[in-house]
């Protein structure tokens, strides 16, 4: 049973729209990895579903439905008791989440008490819990630090366990180990596993990087200029693209375990304001025809659910029909 069901989702700035027609449905315990350029609408899309979109955006059309409840229709006094109680979010940036002149530990405190009626000692001892169980070895010297006195892999560690605090049923990441090291980028992923696994927390992040995608992710959406021009799970988008930007994507990505020539994809991609009526990737497609600009391309939907959004797709398909 779905957890989340976003429905034709279209969020614009303005008569401008920035996110066209996304629809995806994420189950309990599920991870979705939404990949592809900086400016495709990844981070616009995410903050959208607590209702927070940045600079004025606003839902043009659709729904996000929780609970059986469409959150595109609650005020913020509403949106408020469910945005880190039940979906919690974590920033790219701590400085995002955490305030600075702040000690760790009343932060907890206070985000606990917020959303659940218990004493002060109770929320600091359910902070402590929280952050042993994902394995800070000094969990009471954190709770009486500054931020500024953490490093920031440890920073964005904290605002992950201040996340999980009230075990939230989706936990939404917004880039959050693009600013990290290796070493600390993998205990990151790691506790978001955790969570998982303990809580059975549904999770949905936004990256660019393909391989964290691969590692983590049991769906993946392949998202350029505000829409899903391939969806499906990871396995499949990963191993059979269907869409040539998603093979595009996977080219560019660096392989040390053999010799591979890295392509990256040419060519300047259309501004939201100078969309075409055909696939908004026909201008850098090198498998597309000379008609993909102006013919808009249908949606395939596989029998086990895999999406994609393309002229040739569709054309390969006929061609094969008709050999048969």
């Amino acid at each position: 049973m779905s957890i989340l069901e976003v429905c034709d989702l279209s969020i614009g700035y303005g008569k401008q729209r920035i996110v066209r027609n996304v629809s995806f449905t994420l189950k309990k315990g599920e991870i979705l990895a939404i990949v592809g350029e900086s400016g495709s609408g990844k981070s616009t899309l995410l903050r959208a579903l607590i209702g927070k979109t940045p600079g004025g955006g606003q839902v043009n059309k659709g729904e996000i439905i929780y609970e059986n409840q469409d959150l595109t229709s609650l005020n913020q006094t509403q949106l408020r008791k469910i945005r880190g109680k039940s979906i919690a979010m974590i920033f790219q940036s701590p400085g995002g989440t955490l305030n600075p002149v702040r000690k760790i530990g009343s932060q907890f405190i206070e985000a606990i008490r917020t959303h659940i009626e218990i004493t002060k000692a109770e929320a600091y001892h359910k902070a402590l819990e929280i952050l042993t169980k994902l394995h800070f070895k000094n969990a009471t010297q954190i709770m009486e630090a500054y931020p500024f006195q953490l490093s920031g892999g440890m920073k964005q560690r904290v605002a992950i366990a201040l996340a999980l605090a009230l075990e939230p049923d989706i936990l939404l990441a917004d880039e959050p180990t693009s600013a990290l090291d290796a070493t600390v980028q993998k205990k990151v992923i790691d506790e978001m596993l955790e969570l998982r696994k303990h809580f059975n927390t549904a999770i949905i992040i936004v990256t660019h990087n393909i391989c964290l995608a691969s590692y983590i992710a049991d769906k993946v959406g392949v998202m350029y200029l505000g829409q899903f021009l391939e969806f499906g799970t990871a396995e499949e988008i990963l191993l059979s693209p269907q869409h040539p930007y998603t093979r595009a994507l996977l080219d560019s990505v660096p392989d040390l375990s053999q010799k591979k020539t890295l392509t990256g994809i040419e060519g300047q991609r259309y501004g939201f304001h100078e969309l075409p009526s055909g696939c908004s990737f026909s201008n850098r497609c090198k498998e597309g025809g000379v008609s993909c600009k102006d013919l808009v391309p249908p949606k395939t939907v596989s029998d086990h659910g895999h999406v994609c959004i393309c002229n040739q797709l569709m054309n390969h398909r006929q061609d094969r029909n008709a050999k048969k």
